[in-house]
């Protein structure tokens, strides 16, 4: 990776960082923002879509969140920033509104684990679809490190939005 390109990531995953961090402390000072994730099959719930990722329920789960996003992003950036692009689009839009569709109607869904699984499907077969080097590399980079989070897809875990796990990492294979 160049030196320009590197700082371009890097620069990249700092603004996401920044964004997310931001609106968690704005949740803080206004808590009525909470109240703005995605609520299944509710037309308020639509405006949901556009901001669960940008709203978590806590600085611990925001920290989980950034921990799983930062070395995703790098890989995935360093992969191809076009296809980064399309696959945290596709993921955040059709993941939820996949979760909007389908969703557990009882929670306001919240956090940008949907975008971390989509991440993770992407990467996970872009190798298996794309078939060049560096898709194959980043394959198995995901495989080693994030490999067990796949199979914890099906374990569904009470307060944890698992639509949106799932959907998202669907939404992120669908791009790869």
């Amino acid at each position: 990776m160049a030196l320009g390109s590197l700082r371009n990531t890097v620069r990249t995953i700092m603004s996401v960082l920044i964004a997310l961090w931001a609106v968690y402390v704005a949740s803080l000072l206004w808590p009525q923002l909470m109240g703005l994730g995605i609520r299944p099959r509710t037309p308020a719930g639509l405006w949901g879509i556009l901001l669960c990722p940008l709203l978590h329920a806590n600085a611990f789960h925001l920290t989980a969140n950034c921990v799983a996003l930062v070395p995703l992003l790098f890989l995935s950036l360093s992969y191809s920033r076009e296809l980064t692009s399309d696959a945290v689009g596709v993921t955040w839009l059709f993941g939820g509104g996949l979760v909007w569709a389908f969703g557990d109607d009882t929670a306001v869904h919240v956090g940008a684990s949907g975008v971390v699984f989509g991440l993770i499907g992407f990467l996970l077969f872009a190798g298996f679809w794309r078939r060049d080097w560096r898709a194959i590399l980043s394959t198995g980079i995901v495989l080693m490190f994030y490999g067990g989070t796949v199979g914890n897809l099906l374990h569904i875990i009470p307060g944890v939005s698992w639509s949106s796990h799932m959907f998202g990492f669907l939404s992120g294979v669908a791009v790869a």
